[in-house]
């Protein structure tokens, strides 16, 4: 039943150009968050920019190189949310004039270590819409069910402390919903997979043991 709800072709684009399309926009939205961000620097040295930057562009690395799917949906909506739970922590601006906290920093580091983990534990299999690329529940999946969304959520809610701005906060917010109805989207579409079914009722958080 849900195989019928999330595979269905779209109307306008075909799959391969969706994903054509979803790379163009990426690389695009990657090179103007590296040039107003580059600026920042220029300005004055912000270590939670740098650590930002150096994510960033390990995440579009590994959406370049992401291994080809089994099955992948066809649906224009989860693209389109997709779209933008991936770009809009890319409008994230630093502010030259503001202090780096320690802590905050540690934050930030410990974000970007969980995000890895989970990156490890994924191998290729890292991608940017619904698609089922091979079922991972080892290394941090044996804790929660998106371990590189949660050290990502750590990572970009210190940045926005340290960089503190309606634009961030805006971006934050929309980084925020779009993801949170990505990581449902996906979920619905790989427990069309037996094994992620059986995974789901293993491993019962999401992001955040005992919140979410």
């Amino acid at each position: 039943m849900g195989q019928e709800n999330k595979t269905y072709i779209s109307p306008f684009l075909s799959d391969r150009m969706w994903s054509a399309l979803a790379n163009i926009a990426l690389a695009s939205f990657y090179l103007f968050f590296v040039y107003t961000n580059i600026q920042t620097l220029v300005v004055g040295f912000k270590l939670s920019v740098i650590l930002l930057l150096a994510f960033n562009s390990c995440l579009v690395v590994l959406a370049l190189v992401r291994r080809s799917p089994k099955s992948v949906t066809s649906s224009s909506f989860d693209y389109i949310i997709a779209f933008c739970g991936t770009l809009s922590p890319l409008l994230f601006l630093g502010l030259p004039g503001s202090s780096d906290h320690v802590v905050l920093l540690a934050m930030q580091i410990v974000g970007i270590l969980f995000s890895f983990a989970g990156v490890l534990s994924l191998n290729r299999s890292f991608g940017l819409v619904p698609a089922d690329r091979g079922i991972v529940t080892t290394g941090m999946y044996k804790f929660v069910r998106h371990p590189l969304y949660t050290g990502y959520v750590v990572l970009c809610f210190s940045f926005v402390l340290q960089n503190f701005s309606m634009r961030n906060v805006v971006a934050f917010i929309a980084f925020m919903i779009f993801e949170s109805l990505r990581l449902l989207i996906e979920e619905n579409f790989l427990s069309q997979n037996k094994d992620y079914a059986d995974y789901m009722k293993k491993v019962r958080w999401r992001i955040f043991p005992r919140i979410w």
